[in-house]
């Protein structure tokens, strides 16, 4: 039996460079990250780390208005293996509507891996600090 873990972006053993933000907010229909917090990087470069123990694991985070501000980039690497681009898989749709945000979107999502103890580095790119164009990240799912 798979048991999955939800790691939310304020747990203490996920490390970030400075430069990124911890936002909290209070629940509401435009606002609906997993307990109302996440981080957002709006400067290209800056990198989160986190190690865990598992078979895999999935990122996931916002989309602010896609269609008005575009989508932020971002490559994963897991055990310091190759990195992989944001949406390389296709997952994440894009729509016309401009007013349109989107939480709990799977930004990534590693093949299985053997039990043991792994990292990932996440890697920001395409953002802005003067637009809504920033990397939001809510939380990990570990299996």
């Amino acid at each position: 039996m798979v048991k999955t873990a939800i790691v939310d972006d304020t747990d203490p053993n996920i490390v970030y460079d400075q430069g990124w933000k911890a936002v909290a907010r209070t629940y509401s229909i435009t606002s609906n990250e997993f307990n109302s917090t996440y981080h957002h990087a709006a400067s290209d470069g800056l990198t989160m780390r986190y190690s865990f123990r598992g078979t895999g694991i999935t990122v996931y985070g916002t989309l602010t208005q896609p269609a008005t501000y575009g989508i932020p980039g971002s490559t994963y690497s897991i055990d310091d293996g190759p990195p992989y681009r944001f949406n390389s898989t296709g997952d994440v749709i894009n729509t016309g509507d401009p007013t349109t945000t989107f939480s709990h979107i799977p930004f990534y999502r590693s093949p299985t891996l053997l039990y043991g103890d792994h990292s990932i580095l996440i890697t920001v790119d395409n953002v802005e600090e003067t637009t809504k164009r920033k990397y939001y990240f809510d939380f990990f799912t570990v299996e």
